[in-house]
């Protein structure tokens, strides 16, 4: 009886050393790959950082684009193009010097002077206001502006209040010009015993430099 409660002993402490072994070698065992693969795909990425969009430089940006339409419609036909490359998308800039030059044709079509020199017209474009909002692509910027222009023909100058829609795009850090259109107006109404001035005058004043220093 004896013989039997030892053998009982034995056998039941080295049933134990064997689980132990099987358990130690499963623990030491390399990781299952499928098991692996599972955890890094449930495992969340980080995103990285969004930087904020610079309304304010591109708002800045579109303003300064459209006050320096007097110098492209100076510019003439030819050289047009390379003056809006400055501050325009290379894709678009071809267009917008194409529709800068249609504007112009456009305006004299209907004041009944299409037969004026171009190059010889006196041309400045003054935005009051602006507001602007980031886009998916960039940033859209509405100028509300009032254009002055004098035509050698004729005896009085003329001025056009318009809406200038400008999209820009941030192209290697710089917000260039990839989309604009205009529709007229708002305009105010002039006071009822307005005096215009003369053709010479208004000429004159826009041969003064810009009042303006900066772009609010």
């Amino acid at each position: 009886m004896r013989h039997r409660t030892v053998l009982s002993i034995v056998l039941a402490a080295v049933t134990v050393a064997a689980g132990a072994l099987i358990v130690s070698r499963r623990s030491s065992a390399p990781p299952d790959p499928a098991i692996v693969s599972e955890a890094l795909v449930a495992a969340p990425v980080a995103s990285p950082p969004v930087s904020p969009v610079d309304v304010v430089g591109a708002r800045r940006a579109a303003v300064m684009a459209v006050r320096r339409t007097g110098e492209v419609v100076a510019a003439g036909m030819f050289h047009r193009r390379d003056l809006v490359a400055e501050f325009a998308t290379a894709g678009f800039a071809p267009r917008l010097a194409a529709t800068t030059g249609e504007q112009i044709n456009g305006f004299l079509l209907e004041t009944g002077l299409h037969d004026a020199d171009t190059p010889a017209l006196a041309v400045t474009e003054v935005p009051v206001t602006a507001t602007a909002e980031a886009t998916e692509s960039g940033v859209r910027v509405l100028v509300w502006s009032v254009v002055v222009m004098v035509v050698p023909s004729s005896s009085v100058a003329r001025e056009v209040w318009r809406t200038v829609t400008v999209d820009v795009v941030d192209v290697d850090g710089r917000w260039l010009v990839d989309g604009w259109s205009s529709v007229p107006g708002p305009a105010p109404s002039p006071l009822p015993d307005a005096a215009f001035g003369d053709v010479t005058t208004v000429r004159d004043r826009l041969a003064w430099d810009p009042a303006a220093v900066g772009v609010g």
